[in-house]
């Protein structure tokens, strides 16, 4: 019974990192579209 608990806490795990990376990847990337588009104030029209 033990190890049934530990492999669906392991499975759990590894899904919540998934999904944790997945987020963090996604809003690194938006993050640098958005910076693109920034341009200094002194050039700024």
């Amino acid at each position: 019974m033990g190890k049934e608990i530990i492999n669906v806490d392991v499975a759990v795990l590894i899904i919540a990192a998934l999904i944790w990376v997945l987020t963090g990847y996604l809003a690194y990337w938006n993050d640098l579209e958005s910076f693109q588009k920034w341009v200094p104030a002194p050039m700024r029209k």
